[in-house]
């Protein structure tokens, strides 16, 4: 029986996820390439991988790292700037 001097108030989180939206470059400069959230995503095969991947900076090298990507369809699609 629930006491009617003590009330139950029951508070309710909602987290909203960000949605990803995947674009496939058909034509052009950039075919098989993909635009995820408004980046430029390059495909590589796993033994073609830059030597900049994985590491955000190298202090003793100087230089900045690619450390966004992701695997789709047995290619490791990594986040390289457009120069």
């Amino acid at each position: 029986m629930l006491n009617q001097e003590s009330p139950v108030s029951a508070e309710i989180s909602v987290e909203v996820e960000e949605v990803q939206t995947i674009k496939t470059i058909q034509r052009g400069k950039y075919k098989g390439k993909i635009i995820m959230n408004d980046r430029l995503f390059t495909p590589f095969l796993i033994g073609k991988i830059p030597t900049k991947f994985g590491f955000k900076y190298d202090a003793t090298e100087d230089q900045h790292g690619y450390y966004e990507w992701f695997n789709k369809g047995g290619l490791t699609y990594i986040n390289v700037p457009v120069n």
